[in-house]
């Protein structure tokens, strides 16, 4: 993997997402540039990859971000969550560069993920207001720009432009659990690499800064994501604890 985590390439350069990216990272480069200039130090890895993406602005560029960085037979990969909105266009550009590439789809809890998504959206000062009022106008359907991506309709997708066999699904919570080690040891055997144990790690320390949604939200919003949590649990074979848990109030 890349030190960028989100390089946000065939989401923006599709147009399924609004392209600010490239604003912000030539803007990003520009300032470091400058203080590499002023201090006379050599550009650091992560400077060159802030440098290369600020340049992006073919496809062609996008594979030589990724596989310069890398040995010939090196397994390597792009995590942007963003590419869960990919369209037909997205996916057909994406198997132009990369036609072995395999497709890694993370499951959350639905109604934890739009919990977290609002929060993201409040600390980025696009959607002022307390995120439980948010929430309120996202599931009564009115004034919210909010858009679910479900994860039945994501894996439909993938599933139009790859087999079966190039998309691997597992449960976000499962890596921070006692199924880590499992998890990932799956996760390996689909990228047909060799991994070690997971550190032992908390789903707490790793999530955002914000308060618990309120039972009555809870409720309320694993109802508007019922099929998701149904078509999790077919799919998979089980869901982990608090899907489950949400799952017996629907």
């Amino acid at each position: 993997m890349t030190a960028m985590k989100e390089i946000h390439w065939f989401d923006t350069a599709t147009g399924v997402k609004e392209n600010k990216k490239q604003a912000r990272v030539q803007k990003r480069w520009a300032a470091r540039r400058a203080a590499l200039a002023l201090s006379g130090a050599p550009p650091t890895p992560v400077d060159l990859e802030l440098r290369d993406r600020a340049q992006m602005e073919t496809d062609e560029d996008y594979r030589r971000f990724l596989t310069s960085r890398c040995g010939p037979d090196a397994v390597f990969g792009d995590m942007t969550p963003g590419y869960s909105r990919l369209q037909a266009e997205g996916y057909r550009r994406l198997l132009d560069v990369f036609p072995q590439a395999r497709f890694i789809l993370l499951l959350r809890n639905p109604a934890d993920n739009m919990w977290s998504r609002l929060a993201h959206r409040r600390d980025n000062a696009n959607a002022p207001g307390r995120i439980e009022d948010n929430l309120r106008v996202f599931l009564d359907g009115g004034g919210s720009r909010m858009t679910s991506q479900r994860i039945e309709t994501i894996y439909a997708r993938a599933r139009g432009h790859v087999a079966e066999t190039r998309i691997h699904c597992l449960f976000t919570e499962d890596l921070f659990s006692d199924h880590a080690d499992t998890a990932l040891g799956d996760l390996c055997a689909f990228l047909r690499i060799t991994g070690k144990p997971a550190a032992q790690n908390t789903y707490d320390s790793n999530r955002g800064t914000y308060a618990p949604m309120l039972p009555e939200l809870r409720k309320r919003t694993a109802a508007h994501f019922a099929q998701s949590y149904h078509f999790a649990e077919r799919l998979m074979g089980r869901v982990p604890d608090n899907w489950a848990r949400d799952m017996e109030q629907l």
